[in-house]
Parts: structure tokens; C-alpha cells; sequence
């Protein structure tokens, strides 16, 4: 999170504007790096399986509970 905001911060004094900014927009900026994020470790996950000889096939959810996780 606060390399997040360091560079929330850097990007708006480097594009000029002023150092007042929305809430709002700095949570839509979070939210959708968060996604890009989660799909990232999604993809990082099923290759990480393939490598260790996993089920490549299997739903990772699914087999979080098997393990006895809980799923998001």
C-alpha cells in the first residue's frame, strides 16, 4: 500500500497537477491495480503448479478447500 501512494503521489507531481486529489479516484486506481494484481497471481499460481507437477486442469479454489482453506 504505501508503495502505492509513494507512487500515486510522483505520478501526480509528475503530470502537473495540483497535490489536492479525489478520494474517489485514488480508490478506483487501487481497486482496479488490485485486480490486475489477482489476476497476476492467478496466472503466477497455475504456472507454479504446471512446474511442480500439479493438476493443471483443477480449479485452484477447489483445491484450496480440499486442503482445508477457505476460498475467496
Amino acid at each position: 500500500m504505501s508503495e502505492f501512494a509513494r507512487e500515486a503521489v510522483l505520478a501526480s507531481v509528475d503530470a502537473g497537477r495540483p497535490s489536492k486529489s479525489s478520494l474517489g479516484g485514488d480508490l478506483v486506481t487501487l481497486t482496479s491495480r488490485l485486480n490486475e494484481l489477482d489476476k497476476l497471481l492467478k496466472s503466477a499460481s497455475g504456472l507454479i503448479g504446471k512446474v511442480l507437477g500439479g493438476d493443471a486442469e483443477g480449479d485452484p479454489e477447489e483445491q484450496l478447500k480440499e486442503l482445508g482453506g477457505s476460498g475467496s
